[in-house]
């Protein structure tokens, strides 16, 4: 009893010395501003186990191996990803198209919606997906979208969905900060992916530091009634190339007609910088 009310005392005072909501949300708005132009250029080693569930049970699996291409194109206001995958099922991919060389002949935008194409034919499951990027929730927050979405906010730890967060996390050093859940929901009308089938629902949740605005972790859900998918990013410090980058990647989606899911894990590692000889549009 002591130590749960130590803990909420703790909590309360956190709170009094949070700054205001929309103070948190103008910081984090300026980290992924700043965010976008950093995060250039990047290649990382990427491991990703896709699983398709039905009835309850694992009716089919897959594993790929390969590399991920990652870069903000400010002219198009978006994140472009390119997977480039050598291997399947632990077996190397035959007439394999040679994405780094493509990257340094061509601008990534030109060349991406081609290999992604290529690249969704090793997705499993009958719910068909073409955007599985894991920076994808930071464009909500950008001042041109931020204002679409209703926020409020938690302290981390607070929140029992988010039992593995702390007040602080003791692996950032002497630069710890608070951590505050930002939790949010678009306004009607307004929505970062479109569906055929309709108006598409986005709902989800930032992990923040709130003295700086920078992203720990991102959770975003859309759903146009036929569809639910939700993307879960987490990011990490990564002293190669020192700075913050997703480092685990994990997205579900269910069809609610059959309640098929299909779940799918990535984990980057290994992040350097990617030359392309100056062709690479910011």
């Amino acid at each position: 009893m002591a130590l749960r009310l130590a803990l909420a005392v703790v909590l309360l005072l956190a709170g009094q010395r949070l700054p205001a909501t929309r103070t948190i949300v103008a910081s984090v708005s300026r980290y992924v501003t700043q965010y976008q132009h950093d995060f250039v250029s990047l290649v990382a080693d990427e491991s990703t186990t896709q699983r398709v569930i039905a009835n309850g049970d694992v009716v089919e699996t897959r594993t790929t191996r390969g590399e991920m291409f990652a870069t903000f194109i400010e002219s198009d206001h978006a994140w472009m990803t390119v997977h480039d995958i050598a291997e399947v099922d632990g077996e190397p991919i035959s007439n394999q198209d040679d994405v780094r060389a493509m990257l340094l002949a061509e601008l990534l935008r030109a060349i991406a919606p081609r290999v992604a194409a290529a690249n969704a034919r090793y997705n499993i499951g009958h719910v068909l997906r073409n955007f599985n990027e894991p920076t994808l929730a930071l464009v909500l927050f950008t001042p041109t979208r931020v204002d679409d979405l209703r926020i409020e906010r938690t302290v981390a730890g607070e929140d029992a969905a988010h039992d593995t967060n702390a007040l602080t996390d003791a692996r950032c050093g002497t630069d710890c900060d608070t951590l505050v859940t930002l939790r949010f929901r678009n306004r009607d009308g307004q929505s970062l992916v479109r569906s055929a089938a309709g108006a598409v629902s986005t709902r989800g949740s930032a992990i923040v530091e709130a003295a700086n605005g920078r992203v720990r972790r991102t959770i975003v859900t859309f759903d146009d009634r036929h569809v639910e998918a939700t993307l879960d990013t987490t990011y990490g410090l990564d002293t190669h190339v020192a700075f913050w980058v997703p480092v685990t990647f994990v997205e579900r989606y269910v069809a609610h007609a059959t309640g098929e899911q299909t779940l799918v894990r990535s984990t980057f590692t290994n992040y350097r910088r990617f030359e392309t000889s100056g062709r690479m549009v910011r």
